[in-house]
């Protein structure tokens, strides 16, 4: 699957939401020790970054090298380029391993065996998504039939796990509950639009179709969202299940 984000790999740092801080703080709250903490699927190191302000060190690891080139360096993070289930952490050596919008892309039994070798006894694995985002009610309809009907072909069978929010996956350790949380951005159209382009789905119409299917999107989004430069916010519903390993 790493292809499908190395062509828009710099798209993808720039229009990425980045997640609240209830979600860290959640996290915090539940781990016991802060040695050493491993973000798998690490992407733009996003994660990776915020963990470093908390923890002595980070392990980021992301299967693609065009991702991992675009992370922020940091004086507290090691950046790997491998796979998810064969991190290169010792054993028992993790407080926390979180996994950002990427666990459906995993081989998810070969990856909760490498989660339960390198967490520590009573260390948290977390991990959580996003689904689509909504603007208002004028504006989400028009984004509801371009992500379902003009690039809806073209997410990977993966992405159904993303809307089942991850309820068909299978989690290895017993659920804390997690509290409702939401991400916001405000952005003017522009900034919009880059992001929709940053989907790995409207990358894979372009490839496959020869067009950018967002410049017809954006003038029907024209029409809707009034003045270009205003700045309207876009809001994101987050999932996350979170557990100890005993």
């Amino acid at each position: 699957m790493s292809h499908l984000f190395s062509d828009q790999s710099e798209a993808y740092k720039k229009y990425r939401p980045l997640y609240p801080k209830q979600l860290y703080d959640f996290l915090y709250r539940h781990v016991h020790e802060f040695d050493l903490a491993l973000d798998c699927g690490t992407g733009n190191g996003q994660v990776a970054i915020e963990l470093a302000g908390k923890f002595k060190h980070v392990i980021a690891v992301d299967i693609n090298k065009e991702q991992i080139g675009r992370a922020d360096p940091h004086d507290r993070i090691t950046y790997r380029n491998a796979d998810a289930s064969d991190t290169k952490c010792e054993a028992g050596s993790v407080n926390l391993l979180t996994v950002a919008q990427s666990l459906h892309w995993f081989s998810l039994e070969k990856f909760y065996n490498e989660a339960d070798r390198v967490l520590k006894p009573g260390g948290l694995l977390a991990c959580w998504g996003y689904g689509l985002c909504s603007v208002n009610e004028q504006i989400d309809p028009l984004i509801r039939t371009f992500y379902d009907d003009v690039i809806g072909p073209f997410w990977p069978r993966q992405r159904m796990h993303i809307e089942q929010r991850y309820e068909s996956l299978r989690f290895p350790y017993k659920q804390i509950h997690a509290p409702e949380l939401t991400m916001t951005k405000t952005w003017r159209l522009d900034q919009f639009l880059g992001y929709l382009r940053s989907w790995s789905s409207t990358n894979r119409f372009i490839q496959y179709k020869g067009y950018d299917p967002v410049r017809t999107l954006a003038v029907r989004l024209k029409r809707q969202w009034g003045n270009v430069e205003d700045e309207k916010t876009v809001t994101w519903p987050l999932f996350l299940k979170a557990g100890h390993k005993e």
